[in-house]
């Protein structure tokens, strides 16, 4: 009995270093998406620019990041993971340093594209190893510990970027990146598992690509339930594109401020992750009261905005609630969609990961090129978008498997 339990114990012990190491991954990604935001007004400064170019190194990042994993799942499926992974860092540490050389807005464009098809293969494949090895409530909590990781990346990167624009430049947060990540490429070398799902390789790796997607794209279940997810993520896209112009240019908050107004927005996140995680609800009803609350959130936002209500406050406590109701969405959404492709992990992880960060992207260059001088181009995008989300959550609610 004492050593069956002191196996548990080392089992459960190393479960969650790794787990830990699958949350570093993920936060790369994360980390290159917001980490710049607080810098946004001085790389427009530097490079002579508009601001709607400068929001395009974030759009075009997501893109890149969507688009990207749509290749990589397959073909890690097809390789094992590992070999996939390593060239994806490789990919990103290249384009960071890129990034940080950059001499005109349209160097750090392209930078940011080849820094975003590293991060989309980071990512897909890290949540594909935990669907490889977690199964029930052990992958719900695997992803939501990776989803609180993205979190507090979001939280605490443009935070610590805006004192980063403060005191020195903005190319030093792309050093940082990349110093990260070659830390986490010799562990990646070392540590990470080369999980596979298949035994045998189609001859046609056109073929191979097309039949796998079809049996994720033809499920009922996981399009209703990524697109819900991906569509909610998509509110939060829409307010860091926005966010920089309206705090820094309208409301006259220095970088250092405006990235501390972070811990509020991703602290509610994380808290909406650990409810997900602890608290037992049906899925369908967890889903649901997300839905709800997101709802609620840009309502009482586009309130503030009709009666000209314009202050922190009344953009960021609507938004702290949002970011709650998000996560509630995003974690369910996410489980529910790839549960059930245990075989396939890396091809339904990367679809996923393309639907959340494609509508995300489409998000953001829409909210480019909104007016910013008020809160209500975005607190009426923001309605859209969760109505939407009601809706598909009324078709799951109707048509449950």
């Amino acid at each position: 009995m004492i050593t069956a339990y002191l196996q548990t114990m080392k089992t459960t012990q190393s479960n969650f270093l790794f787990i830990l190491f699958l949350c570093l991954l993920v936060s790369i990604g994360s980390l290159a998406l917001v980490i710049y935001l607080p810098s946004m007004p001085a790389i427009t400064k530097d490079f002579h620019t508009t601001a709607s170019a400068t929001e395009s190194t974030f759009t075009l990042y997501m893109f890149c990041f969507g688009i990207s994993q749509l290749v990589y799942g397959p073909l890690s499926d097809l390789f094992g993971r590992k070999k996939i992974i390593i060239f994806a860092m490789i990919i990103y540490i290249l384009s960071s340093i890129t990034s940080a050389l950059s001499i005109s807005i349209n160097m750090l464009l392209i930078a940011r594209c080849f820094e975003g098809i590293g991060a989309g293969g980071i990512n897909a494949l890290a949540r594909a190893v935990a669907n490889d090895l977690f199964t029930g409530k052990f992958l719900t909590k695997a992803l939501s510990y990776t989803s609180i990781a993205a979190s507090l990346s979001v939280m605490l990167s443009p935070t610590f970027g805006g004192f980063i624009q403060e005191y020195s430049h903005w190319q030093t947060n792309f050093w940082i990146l990349s110093i990260y990540t070659m830390l986490l490429l010799i562990a990646t070398i070392f540590y990470f598992p080369n999980t596979v799902a298949l035994t045998q390789k189609s001859t046609s790796y056109l073929y191979y690509f097309y039949s796998q997607y079809k049996k994720v794209l033809t499920n009922r279940n996981f399009l209703c339930f990524a697109l819900g997810a991906s569509i909610a993520f998509s509110v939060s896209s829409a307010y860091y594109t926005a966010s920089p112009f309206i705090f820094q240019h309208r409301l006259y908050l220095t970088p250092s401020e405006y990235g501390m107004l972070f811990l509020f927005t991703s602290g509610c996140y994380i808290l909406g992750s650990f409810f997900t995680s602890y608290f037992s609800m049906n899925e369908y009803k967890r889903f649901w009261l997300g839905v709800f609350i997101l709802n609620i959130a840009i309502l009482i936002m586009l309130s503030f905005s009709f009666l000209d209500i314009f202050n922190i406050y009344a953009i960021v406590m609507p938004m702290m609630l949002a970011m709650f109701s998000i996560s509630l969405i995003f974690i369910t959404g996410m489980t529910e969609a790839v549960k059930h492709f245990k075989s396939i992990a890396g091809t339904a992880a990367a679809m996923l990961g393309c639907l959340q960060i494609c509508a995300a992207s489409t998000t953001s260059g829409i909210m480019a090129h909104l007016p910013q001088e008020t809160v209500l181009p975005l607190s009426l995008l923001l309605l859209c978008l969760s109505l939407v989300v009601a809706g598909i959550a009324t078709f799951i609610k109707r048509h449950k498997e």
